[in-house]
């Protein structure tokens, strides 16, 4: 006996192929934040706000590398992580902020995240 697929599943195999086709019909692009490479830091519990701010204006004017905006007022002081957008760096101008990073006082760990974060 020949089983015939169901309205319901037929209706959506054929949903899921319309949208399959737009989007490479449309030239799907991924939203930025999916293909931004970013440099994140990490700080420890005792870090200070001014030491926090520090790595934002110290580490910044790398080439191709700029810090993402970060909050203002109370929330700032709150800061848990510095993120530095380096999508268009190469691996020297990363190396070099990621370096600069690490020696600032109450860093305790940098990590490099995104699609090209393992190249």
């Amino acid at each position: 006996m020949i089983r015939r697929p169901q309205r319901w599943a037929r209706g959506l195999l054929a949903a899921g192929a319309l949208t399959a086709g737009a989007a490479v019909l449309g030239g799907c692009s991924l939203p930025a934040s999916v293909t931004r490479t970013q440099v994140v830091t990490h700080f420890a519990a005792t870090t200070t706000p001014e030491q926090r701010v520090a790595v934002l204006t110290h580490c910044s004017g790398y080439p191709q590398t700029s810090p993402m905006p970060v909050p203002t007022g109370a929330a700032a002081r709150q800061l848990a992580d510095a993120s530095f957008d380096v999508t268009h760096a190469n691996t020297a101008e990363q190396t070099a902020l990621i370096s600069c990073i690490a020696k600032m006082a109450g860093v305790t760990g940098v990590e490099l995240q995104g699609p090209d974060a393992g190249s």
